[in-house]
């Protein structure tokens, strides 16, 4: 799938997706160093991206150092991670996760780094790691939204920071107005900034119309390069074929099609789908016209209000409101999903509230077709970048939102949160078949059962969230509970002698690595018939 993503940089093909672009842009740049071929470089893909997995065990073990671990507690950590099951399987894949967990350690590694230099404050070195833990937050964040939590954590230790240092009488005004500014440029605008400069290359190379355009405005699609907006007529006129976008940010085009709702009306229904097709084409006509020629055919009756000072309705342009004659409601695309009778596509209503502010009631026309006018020119249309900007966040916002669990649906890929640190479920990775090559993705069983403590900012956020939610989601929290796992026991072993220390730590070294041994098949692959795993079997499921 995210090769896929990569090939649309190479193509320079616009495109849509429910995360942000970095990640995606780094699998299109691994593509163009590969050689751009149409055949898939997967060996060199797989070596362009392998860094971003081996790192993770320096970066455990200096996160460590800076943590001021006992020799002990770091060769536990590492092992730890080096070991998992599940970050060795993950990392055999071109996916997102591992630059996910790469960045993430990088923060944490930073900012331990940041901590360490808190008496030094203003110093060449304090600036540095400052920079380097905001540069970071803005990557993984540019990856997948859920490096937010990443960011929340960095954020709640310069909080605390502060609020100590507030009281502190010993500290000068000025010097806390200073790690006060300091911290407002590093934590939130230079992220930010990184975050845009990620969305203003991923404009800036996808320049080229492509699967992806419907989730945009129309101006901004018509700013593409190959699309078919510039031989459409300006003005809309009897006789017109034309779409009609919700103005919504990320809006779908109005849709209609044979399948009739399965209560009320009974008719057929009207949704909002991000897809063109002939059953997105609408008409103007007159009633007494459209009539005569055929009596059966389906109209609808309505009254439309131009939010605009304009005698003429014009294409992409002009934002319109369709009031019902009789009913005196506007047309309205609802921010909700139909369920599976409905293709999963949005709900339309009518609105009885008259709300002039209300965007999912504003509509404008982007196709249009009539061969009675003249096409409407060559012009470039041009929108503002952030307008681009916001208008993608927010529909990548409601995208995720609408990835909900389907209850009539059995999805064996799919867990819920509270399955993760108590290893109920893992995840089959590509085909199942008996002599098929196949991976398992399973955390390592000695790890989830020993510390659920330190995660909770990584793991409690997906509790309240309505979207779907898959195991490798855990995988963030779980580098904090490995973490917190070697401290744990480090901390519990303090009063003891030595030798008790070297007892109670080889056992620990000993049984993460023979788990390993005994599950490491289902991380590096296995081409037998899985039933032979039967007798591995963790739980039943």
């Amino acid at each position: 799938m995210h090769l896929k993503f990569g090939s649309h940089y190479l193509k320079r093909e616009f495109y849509f997706d429910v995360h942000p672009p970095l990640g995606k842009m780094l699998v299109g740049l691994a593509g163009l160093l590969a050689g751009n071929n149409t055949d898939v470089n997967y060996g060199f893909m797989r070596i362009f991206f392998a860094p971003f997995s081996d790192w993770m065990v320096p970066l455990a073990y200096f996160t460590a150092i800076e943590l001021d671990f006992s020799h002990h507690a770091m060769i536990l950590a590492i092992l730890i991670v080096l070991l998992n099951t599940a970050y060795l399987c993950i990392s055999h894949f071109i996916l997102l996760d591992s630059m996910l967990l790469f960045f993430t350690f990088t923060t944490l590694f930073f900012l331990t780094k940041f901590h360490n230099q808190r008496y030094n404050s203003f110093f060449i070195d304090w600036w540095l790691w400052l920079i380097l833990t905001r540069v970071s937050i803005g990557c993984v964040t540019s990856v997948k939204w859920v490096g937010l939590f990443a960011t929340a954590l960095v954020g709640l230790y310069n909080i605390e920071y502060l609020w100590d240092k507030f009281g502190d009488l010993s500290m000068p005004k000025t010097v806390y107005f200073k790690h006060l500014i300091a911290r407002i440029i590093c934590l939130i605008i230079l992220p930010i900034q990184i975050y845009m400069l990620c969305f203003a290359i991923h404009f800036a190379i996808l320049y080229r119309s492509g699967l992806g355009d419907v989730q945009m405005s129309s101006l901004f699609q018509a700013g593409l390069h190959g699309n078919n907006f510039y031989g459409n007529p300006i003005d809309l006129a009897y006789s017109s074929k034309f779409i009609l976008k919700n103005m919504e940010y990320g809006g779908g085009l109005l849709h209609s099609h044979v399948q009739t709702y399965p209560s009320g009306s009974k008719q057929q229904q009207v949704t909002c789908y991000h897809h063109r097709d002939a059953n997105n084409d609408w008409f103007i006509k007159k009633i007494r016209e459209e009539s005569e020629e055929n009596k059966e055919e389906k109209i609808l009756n309505f009254n439309y209000d131009l939010l605009e000072n304009t005698p003429r309705i014009r294409a992409n342009t002009t934002r319109l409101r369709f009031c019902h004659k009789i009913l005196d409601c506007y047309l309205q695309a609802a921010n909700a999903v139909l369920p599976q009778w409905g293709f999963k596509q949005i709900e339309v209503t009518c609105d009885k509230k008259n709300n002039l502010s209300d965007s999912f009631t504003h509509w404008n026309v982007e196709h249009h077709w009539n061969d009675k006018l003249p096409p409407g020119g060559s012009s470039h249309y041009r929108t503002l970048f952030l307008h681009n900007f916001w208008h993608l966040n927010v529909a990548i916002y409601t995208s995720n939102n609408a990835l909900i669990p389907d209850p009539d649906k059995k999805d064996i890929l799919t867990s819920h949160p509270l399955q993760w640190p108590l290893l109920q479920v893992g995840i089959q990775i590509c085909g199942w078949d008996d002599k098929a090559i196949k991976y398992y993705l399973l955390i390592n069983p000695i790890v989830c059962k020993i510390c659920l403590i330190r995660w909770l900012l990584h793991f409690m956020p997906f509790f309240i969230m309505g979207c779907v939610t898959y195991l490798h989601h855990y995988f963030s929290a779980l580098y904090f509970s490995i973490l917190m796992c070697a401290f744990v026991l480090d901390h519990l072993t303090s009063s003891c002698n030595q030798i008790t220390k070297h007892i109670v730590f080889g056992i620990s070294y000993l049984a993460v690595i023979l788990v390993f041994w005994y599950f490491k098949d289902i991380a590096f692959e296995f081409d037998y018939p899985s039933i032979e795993l039967k007798g591995r079997q963790w739980v039943s499921s």
